[in-house]
């Protein structure tokens, strides 16, 4: 029986979908973060329950095959992500696992994997970002929630975002740190503004800046539009999102536009889209090209009693 503080050996044999890796200690499993499949670890126990335990890496006896050296500075603090540790050769391989293991497990089926896709670009993909925004020693901070948690990680630049929306991030909160604007507070339910939205439509280079506010203006909006334009040249609508709901929701139902075009405009497959800030919309767009499309999306075909099935081609984004 394993307890808590107990230092042992693991061998990780499999990788749960949250980037956790999974080992067998004893006859009990054990989860350990940034671990990857083939590390032989030494692991500090944590917490023991009935079933399973978890665990933190002590030290790495002999590093598996797909672990590499994560670029992130804060990845092991924020909770974006949970696969940098790991090649993204590596990260396919278990995604494609996650899916046939579902439609085995959950599915009652039996499936033929067809390869996965992987995404012309892994850096700087996503046309979309929210970043919380909260008052954290007396600084005004925007980033991402740190894991199972609420708590900002300050954070302008992400590897996986476009390279100026930085520059957006870092004007946004010094602007209401000078301006004395009051930012949002989860427990009282007070303070204006609560997330800082961006989106990008990449083939028209358009940029969308969205407040998201507990309230219905946004004070000095036309002091903070001019730097705006000044900070970043593809910004072409400035819009407020309203929020008043003390939940958790990102967006509310209302959208007021500030300044610019209510809505900026990304083309797929030569289909020409108008997105507002509500939009559903491909935050990769590069493997969802009409290529893709046309070649890579296989239909799900299941035959009768649901016993056989051709599984669609994985994308991953």
């Amino acid at each position: 029986m394993l307890t808590k503080n107990q230092l042992v050996e693991a061998q990780i044999t499999a990788m749960s979908s949250d980037g956790n890796g999974i080992a067998k200690v004893d006859g009990m499993v054990i989860f350990v973060p940034y671990s990857a499949v083939g590390d032989k670890l030494l692991v500090r126990v944590v917490k023991v329950l009935k079933h399973y335990s978890f665990g933190i890496i002590d030290c790495i006896l002999e590093p598996g095959e797909g672990r590499v050296q994560d670029s992130c500075p804060v990845y092991r603090r924020c909770g974006g992500c949970s696969f940098r540790h790991i090649s993204y050769r590596e990260e396919l391989v278990h995604k494609a696992q996650f899916v046939e293991d579902n439609l085995r497990r959950l599915g009652g089926l039996e499936p033929q994997m067809l390869p996965i896709t992987p995404s012309p670009k892994q850096q700087g993909y996503r046309n979309k970002a929210q970043y919380p925004i909260r008052m954290q020693d007396g600084k005004v901070t925007a980033g991402f929630f740190a894991r199972r948690s609420h708590r900002v990680i300050d954070c302008a630049c992400c590897d996986l975002q476009p390279e100026f929306f930085e520059q957006v991030v870092e004007y946004t909160t010094r602007f209401l740190q000078e301006n004395n604007i009051s930012v949002y507070d989860e427990e009282s339910g007070k303070g204006l503004v609560r997330h800082l939205y961006l989106r990008y439509g990449e083939t028209t280079d358009q940029l969308m800046v969205c407040l998201v506010v507990n309230g219905e203006k946004l004070p000095c909006a036309d002091r903070y539009i001019e730097g705006l334009r000044q900070v970043c040249g593809k910004v072409c609508s400035v819009v407020l999102n309203i929020n008043r709901e003390q939940s958790n929701v990102i967006l509310g139902n209302s959208c007021r536009t500030l300044w610019g075009s209510d809505t900026i405009e990304d083309s797929l497959c030569d289909v020409r889209f108008e997105l507002s800030p509500l939009s559903f919309y491909q935050v990769n767009r590069q493997p969802s090209s009409c290529t893709c499309w046309q070649h890579n999306w296989q239909i799900f075909r299941v035959e009768s009693c649901w016993s056989t099935c051709t599984a669609a081609r994985v994308l991953s984004g």
